[in-house]
């Protein structure tokens, strides 16, 4: 057995199985999130009084944010799984526009139902804690690459 096989025989994965099982349930929530966002918005359309300009507005941004999610949580998939320190780092940055997301939608649209609030907390939990299990990858990642040189 040459010695190369040996060392790839002996590295543990760096990959964070609590970033990925955060980023996967994520993705389901998402999913739900963006589907309960838009019963909500055609019940405000419909149910309230709703300036037509603003809830194309809202509808845009909603649609905007939701590309946002779809690209930082596969950013955070692929950097998690190829032990990626550049998709690690684009998926810490791509957080923050998506936190805006969540913050518009819970304080800053016309009308906040309870139920919006709810769902906006429990999304900004799941960044919380992806964003720490993204920093503990990274420093493992960035670690693994010091010891290699």
């Amino acid at each position: 057995m040459s010695s190369s096989q040996k060392i790839r025989d002996s590295v543990q994965p760096l990959s964070s199985p609590f970033l990925q099982s955060m980023i996967y349930f994520d993705q389901i929530y998402t999913v739900l999130y963006f589907f309960l966002e838009g019963c909500i918005f055609f019940y405000k359309g419909f149910g309230l009084y709703y300036p037509s300009s603003t809830i194309e507005q809202d509808i845009v941004l909603l649609v905007a944010f939701g590309i946002c999610e779809i690209i930082r949580l596969q950013m955070g998939s692929v950097g998690n799984k190829t032990e990626s320190t550049s998709h690690i780092v684009w998926f810490l940055l791509v957080n923050l526009p998506a936190i805006a997301g969540y913050f518009y939608f819970l304080l800053l649209q016309t009308y906040s139902l309870m139920i919006e609030l709810i769902m906006a907390i429990i999304g900004l939990i799941f960044i919380l804690f992806e964003l720490i299990w993204a920093f503990s990858a990274l420093t493992s990642f960035k670690n693994f690459e010091k010891q290699q040189y």
